[in-house]
Order: structure tokens, then sequence, then C-alpha cells
């Protein structure tokens, strides 16, 4: 048995080091991971720590992987142990090497992961916590305002102004203001990117027309905001968008 991080042969191992990372297994959001304990000699020893030294450098450059969708630097990992063989498969450390003095010899522990499996392990897990939102979220439908659909998060339908009950010096109550109510949709929802487009040229159009009885008319202009959301592993742009309409 032998493995060979980065430049550097364990030709002496102690164990079989193939192992699991384990994110949720019963999902089966695992990634190989490998716990390599050998012997090499102090000069060996000493490469270890140059090549672990050089990729931590490296990796505190790198962006967050899970906002990049990227594994960053990596070390290559390649060998073989109890029938099962690697090459060059690019993996983070997860562990930093620890030596013992044996003898002549150092005996070393050093752990890696696949670093493909374990973005890919986590990415996933984040998808799943987003799905699992949305299916607890109640179901709203959806709104189409001229060529924009908009898949709602809030109840949109209400009131926006009824008869106003006041009191007289005597105690007395009275209506202040006309009977009747006006039907309102305050409107909570999102939209892809060229939804949000299409809904404000939805909005420069309508207001450049008198309200038509009976129709909803914007009394407000719509408001966006942005939020990434991951979707079978790619990350997608989705716009949240707030209006309110009164009925004429």
């Amino acid at each position: 048995m032998a493995v060979t991080i980065g430049t550097l042969t364990v030709s002496h191992l102690r164990a079989q080091p193939l192992g699991y990372s384990e994110t949720d297994t019963i999902k089966g959001l695992v990634a190989r991971r490998w716990s390599v304990e050998g012997l090499v000699r102090p000069s060996e020893w000493l490469a270890l720590l140059q090549i672990f030294e050089s990729w931590r450098q490296a990796r505190r450059e790198d962006p967050d992987s899970l906002v990049a969708l990227s594994t960053g630097s990596t070390v290559a990992f390649s060998g073989s142990a109890a029938g099962y063989s690697w090459s060059n498969v690019p993996c983070w450390f997860t562990a930093a090497p620890a030596g013992e003095a044996i003898g002549a010899y150092i005996g070393i522990s050093v752990e890696l992961v696949d670093a493909a499996q374990q973005l890919a392990a986590w990415v996933r897990q984040q998808e799943q916590q987003v799905e699992i939102e949305e299916d607890s979220r109640p179901a709203y439908g959806t709104i189409t305002l001229g060529q924009a659909t908009l898949t709602l998060t809030e109840q949109p339908d209400g009131y926006a102004e009824g008869p106003a009950l006041q009191r007289t010096a005597s105690g007395k109550t009275w209506i202040n203001g006309p009977l009747g109510v006006i039907k309102a949709k305050r409107i909570t929802g999102y939209t892809t990117t060229s939804g949000w487009t299409a809904l404000r040229q939805w909005y420069e159009g309508i207001t450049s027309t008198a309200p038509i009885q009976g129709q909803y008319y914007p009394v407000q202009p719509p408001t966006m905001t942005k939020e990434i959301v991951l979707v079978d592993g790619i990350k997608t742009t989705r716009c949240v968008v707030q209006l309110e309409l009164w009925e004429a």
C-alpha cells in the first residue's frame, strides 16, 4: 500500500486509509475521505508540512466554495490500498498533518477528502433545505400582470379602505366617508429577471392610461430585491417583488 500526496509518496502505511466524510449518509450525501497513517523519514515529514502549508495559504485566498460553487485550491492525491486505487484526485485537507517520532522515522497522520464529492454533498444539502422550505410554505398560486408571471408567497386579497367610524362628544358613533370598501391586492412574490423587466414594462404602460372601473390599478410602483437560490447545482437569481393594486 502506498499513497502520493502532491509530490510526496508515503510507501509505508500503517492502516487502510479509505473511508467517507458523512454529510447526510441516509440521503447519500457522502464523500471519499482518506485517513493516512504511515512512516516517513524526517525529510519527507518536512516535505509533507510544506505541501500542507502551500495548500493552506492558497486555500485562505479562495472564495467560499459553497458560494463560488468551485473547489478552489486542491492537492492531487493518488494511491492504492486493499485492492482499491485512485489517481490524481483533487483533495482538500480535513486535518492538518501530525507527526510522532518513532525511532529514525516519523509516524504521520493526515486526512484528505475528495473536494468535488464534498462540495457536491454540501450543494445538494443546501438544495434540499430550500426544497423543504418551499414545500412547507403555503401555496398562494400565481398572478400574471402583462407578460410577467409572479409566484405568490403571501395571500394577496384584502381591502384598502372602508367606512370609518368616529365618535361624537355624546359617545355615539357616526360614519365618516362613503359606504362600501375598496378591494386591494397586496402582492408579494417572485419572478425571474426577465419577468421583472416585463413587470416594469407593464407598470409603465398601465399608468399611462386611466383606470378602468372594476379592474385593478397600481397605487404604488413595484419594488424588487434579489436573492440567489440553488437549482440543480446552478445559481439562479430570483427577483422578489412587492406592489399594491386597488380595484377602480
